[in-house]
């Protein structure tokens, strides 16, 4: 989850440079994602603790359980 968010970040930010007319840099977007790590650290704790609660009770109700918790995986 980490890496997957640390690239986007770093995805994003040079998306973000492009549409300003710059140049477009791999190295310049991973030193831009790597001067924010803690927080996507933080997001991709957050976001695995979110799936984990989400499954959790996918697996513990019953049908009408398992279609909320989609809902709410999907929100």
């Amino acid at each position: 989850m980490f890496f997957a968010t640390f690239f986007n970040v770093a995805f994003y930010h040079e998306i973000l440079v492009a549409l300003a007319g710059q140049s477009v840099s791999i190295i310049r977007g991973l030193k831009f994602a790597g001067t924010k790590w803690k927080a996507v650290l933080m997001w991709a704790l957050f976001a695995g603790l979110v799936g984990l609660i989400i499954r959790q009770l996918e697996e513990r109700l019953s049908f009408v359980g398992r279609i909320i918790a989609r809902f709410i995986g999907i929100a």
